[in-house]
């Protein structure tokens, strides 16, 4: 929307969670999430679009060419298709798709059409989709050896929808119903099969190579593996030296837990005899509490008082005085 747009729309068959329900609410975005397949994308579906953008997709997918013909009906003349996939790095002489599967694919299982950089121009050309630039991620260099596991890049292609380029013959043997039975010369409006792509294609994919050669690392000498394996070493020591610290601190964060352990268990023992002491005096006091309950009670009542006095005196009085005979 910054950069002008009036309306964009994104489409998954899996819809995020965390875009639809957190992301786009979060930061206000006019983007509408649809859930559907790419495959059921028309014209008549959302309309047209000047810019379409396909990342991450292509890879997963069983009919690359039928998804690529998909998003191209949604461009009008001269919009862009931004297509980034995954791709076999190997040679480009040859256009070349490599389809496994199981097991056997260098991502997971529905990962399984890895174009070559070639093999991915010319299908784009041959929509229409004339490559106007494309863009490797690693540059991994073509293998020597057929080796999938190792040979997978990451490409950009910038597209632009260019009708005029479409061989009208061939697209109407793959799309519609054609009179190949017909003489060569009505059949082929210009007598020849055009054989070729587009000089433009070539150019993209030249320059998806040089790219490639240009980022290439140098091949390994001697004296580079010997610098290499001295600031390993290097890296090793030092390592080793950060560990060696770190721990000794485990041991001292250890020795000093050890100590906060058994000052723990002395000061567990402190307030345990301080309970123990607690709870004799809180018994001490409830017995004298006992005692001042009973003479308070006994001061109230003058009566019982007075009796338990006469009583008193009389037993003072009826004992013989000392010294009589």
């Amino acid at each position: 929307m910054k950069l002008g747009a009036r309306e964009v729309i994104g489409v998954d068959n899996d819809l995020s969670p965390a875009a639809v329900e957190f992301l786009i609410p979060y930061f206000k975005s006019p983007v509408r999430m649809h859930e559907m397949n790419l495959y059921d994308l028309t014209p008549e579906t959302f309309g047209k679009f000047d810019v379409v953008v396909c990342s991450g997709v292509l890879y997963h997918l069983r009919y690359p060419m039928q998804a690529i013909k998909a998003l191209r009906d949604l461009l009008p003349t001269g919009g862009h298709l931004v297509l980034e996939t995954a791709i076999f790095a190997g040679e480009n002489e040859h256009a070349l798709l490599y389809c496994p599967i199981g097991a056997e694919s260098p991502y997971e299982p529905s990962s399984c059409t890895f174009f070559n950089l070639k093999g991915l121009a010319d299908s784009l050309f041959s929509l229409g989709l004339l490559p106007k630039r494309a863009r490797c991620k690693n540059n991994t260099p073509p293998s020597a050896t057929f080796a999938p596991n190792k040979a997978i890049d990451r490409t950009v292609f910038t597209c632009q929808y260019v009708p005029e380029t479409i061989d009208r013959i061939v697209d109407r043997y793959w799309h519609a119903t054609h009179k190949t039975h017909l003489k060569e010369a009505d059949f082929y409006e210009g007598g020849e099969w055009p054989t070729k792509p587009s000089e433009l294609v070539k150019l993209a994919i030249e320059d998806a190579v040089r790219a490639s050669e240009a980022n290439r690392p140098a091949r390994p000498t001697m004296q580079g593996l010997e610098e290499a394996l001295r600031r390993s070493e290097e890296g090793l020591r030092q390592a080793e030296a950060v560990c060696a610290e770190r721990l000794d601190v485990i041991h001292r964060l250890d020795e000093a837990l050890r100590r906060s352990e058994a000052e723990s268990a002395e000061r567990l023992d402190v307030i345990g005899r301080l309970d123990e002491a607690l709870r004799q005096s809180e018994a001490e006091c409830a017995a004298q509490r006992g005692s001042i309950e009973a003479l308070t009670r006994a001061a109230r009542d003058p009566v019982r008082a007075s009796a338990r006095l006469v009583k008193w005196l009389a037993s003072r009085s009826s004992r013989p005085k000392q010294g009589a005979a």
